[in-house]
């Protein structure tokens, strides 16, 4: 079993759409979770990252932002940033060799957090953005 995370800010808008993608593909060898910096105090995801998904016909969950802990890093094989600010947050707090960029393999692909964004067009372009990513990741995940 591969754990697998994905980390964002406030695990509201990026991390839970990149988690909810790499299910979809249905892989039993795989346990996917997101967590974030600092999460956001509100029992679910952004409206439009809910609507990206059912946009594209994936299945969610109740999501409740959660917190990145050491215990999560410890427990976990893989753990994926989706910017560099996060990334280095997560270098600073955790001493992993397991944190590694989301555009890990693609470091043109832009996942800036597209929370502030008032366009919804550019807020799904970072959507689509991570999910051109996590399907890079499900078709590499043996290769980490």
């Amino acid at each position: 079993m591969t754990n697998i995370v994905f980390v964002c800010y406030a695990n509201y808008c990026r991390s839970p759409v990149a988690e909810y993608l790499l299910k979809s593909f249905g892989d039993k060898n795989l346990n996917v979770t997101s967590a974030g910096i600092d999460p956001i105090a509100i029992p679910s995801m952004d409206p439009r990252s809910m609507e990206y998904l059912k946009k594209n016909h994936i299945d969610f969950d109740i999501h409740s932002p959660k917190k990145i802990t050491s215990s999560i890093i410890k427990n976990s094989n893989l753990i994926f940033s989706l910017d560099y600010s996060i990334y280095l947050n997560l270098k600073l707090k955790f001493i992993s060799a397991n944190i590694m960029m989301v555009n890990h393999f693609n470091k043109e692909i832009d996942t800036s957090d597209p929370y502030k964004l008032d366009n919804k067009e550019d807020y799904f372009k970072c959507m689509d953005n991570i999910s051109l990513l996590v399907n890079h990741i499900q078709k590499n995940v043996n290769k980490f």
